[in-house]
């Protein structure tokens, strides 16, 4: 197995991680049931698509972008991991009342870096599969960055739903108005995807 290949299977097994244990399911469960419906779908697309068994191992150029991506991509969700801590976030799209600003870690640079991270594994993905010999896996590579512009709306749509849920908590109680206005604040200086540009 060569390089990418091991990345690629980290990547999901950081995506399954994410999913089933990091991220809790609370309660009052989802938004949206159908969009966690199309985001598993758009990623298994993606993952069959992108899969390294389909061919060879990648050309050399594209086996070192991916696996500086896929680097990029774990550390960019490890240092968002340990900020944030296990079961203390809602699972994407879950129904929830923020309780807190979290300002520090890789969230000081940008609103969302769990779903930056996510993308940038994606795109990972599609780079070691754009690398790799033989038409299947050329023709797939059309498929994968179909599926990845799918899953980027998806975690915009989660991103404005959770700032969306910042701004609603204000109607909850008096801590909520105080994370309500702590949330304004801390959007007006931090940037939603790219520090210093969106």
């Amino acid at each position: 197995m060569d390089t990418t290949s091991t990345l690629y299977y980290i990547f999901l097994l950081l995506q399954l991680y994410a999913l089933t244990y990091h991220f809790y399911h609370p309660p009052t469960g989802l938004v949206s049931a159908n969009k966690m419906r199309l985001l598993k779908l758009l990623s298994a697309s993606c993952a069959i698509l992108a899969s390294p068994l389909w061919s060879g191992e990648p050309a050399q150029p594209y086996q070192t972008a991916s696996a500086l991506v896929f680097f990029a991509s774990y550390a960019l969700f490890a240092w968002s991991a340990a900020t944030s801590r296990p079961r203390r976030f809602g699972v994407i799209f879950a129904d929830v009342f923020p309780e807190y600003v979290c300002d520090e870690g890789p969230f000081a640079y940008v609103r969302h870096p769990v779903y930056a991270s996510y993308t940038l594994g994606w795109l990972a993905c599609i780079l070691q599969s754009a690398g790799r010999r033989g038409g299947l896996a050329q023709s797939s590579v059309v498929g994968a960055a179909a599926c990845l512009c799918g899953l980027a709306w998806l975690y915009n749509w989660a991103a404005d739903l959770e700032e969306r849920q910042f701004a609603d908590v204000r109607n909850v109680n008096s801590e909520g108005e105080k994370v309500a206005g702590a949330y304004a604040i801390y959007r007006g200086r931090t940037a939603k995807w790219i520090p210093g540009i969106c």
